[in-house]
């Protein structure tokens, strides 16, 4: 997804042209507004320190990762091998 329709332009040929369209979409959307979820995948190159408000997108891109809406309900893992437990953190903004 991005904000100039050229690249996006350029991003659906590619994907066409290497027999992608069944599963690559490209759009031009707003950074913090997007729609969907459960993408496996969002990148930002080179632009979240500009944006106006770049907590706002990186929320957004959180909320739309498939990995953070399948651990919303996965119970914890008991398995040894398991990776160690993460400390949770909340950030909140005044």
């Amino acid at each position: 997804m991005g904000r100039s329709a050229p690249p996006i332009g350029r991003a659906r040929r590619r994907a066409e042209e290497a027999g992608l369209t069944d599963r690559v979409r490209c759009e031009v959307a707003c950074a913090d507004g997007f729609p969907g979820s459960g993408y496996d995948l969002v990148t930002c190159f080179d632009c979240l320190n500009d944006m106006g408000d770049p907590v706002a997108v990186a929320r957004h891109v959180r909320s739309a990762l498939a990995a953070l809406h399948s651990q919303r309900n996965a119970p914890e893992a008991e398995d040894s091998r398991s990776a160690p437990k993460r400390e949770k953190h909340a950030c909140t903004r005044s």
